[in-house]
């Protein structure tokens, strides 16, 4: 996560201190359980909204994980995996889309390799 994505996250708990054990997102009708997905889903398209964003294609998360592991197609896909919150580097090869353009950019980066004589 990066550093600008966290500082909001770290200053909620600040925001509304819990004793004990507790959710980051408490339900506001229940604080012993967490907000369920349909708030969620509702805070991502209302955040959408407010940044003036089209909503992306093809379902209401997994767009946002595709352009994610394809922003990173330069990092080892160990890297991408973990950072992702994927389990393992295999499951990749459901999100990342390496664009035209992409493919481009590595093949011109392409490093030869030449035998030793």
């Amino acid at each position: 996560m990066t550093n600008a994505a966290r500082s909001p996250i770290d200053a909620h708990p600040r925001a509304h201190p819990i004793i004990g054990d507790g959710y980051l997102f408490p339900s506001a009708s229940d604080s012993a359980e967490p907000y369920g997905p349909t708030a969620f889903n509702k805070w991502l398209r209302g955040a959408e909204h407010l940044a003036g964003l089209e909503p992306l294609a093809a379902g209401l998360w997994p767009p946002y994980r595709r352009k994610f592991a394809t922003e990173m197609a330069h990092v080892s896909d160990r890297l991408v995996a973990r950072l992702g919150g994927w389990r393992t580097p295999r499951t990749l090869d459901l999100y990342s889309q390496p664009r035209d353009e992409l493919l481009s950019i590595a093949l011109e980066e392409r490093r030869e390799l030449r035998e030793a004589k």
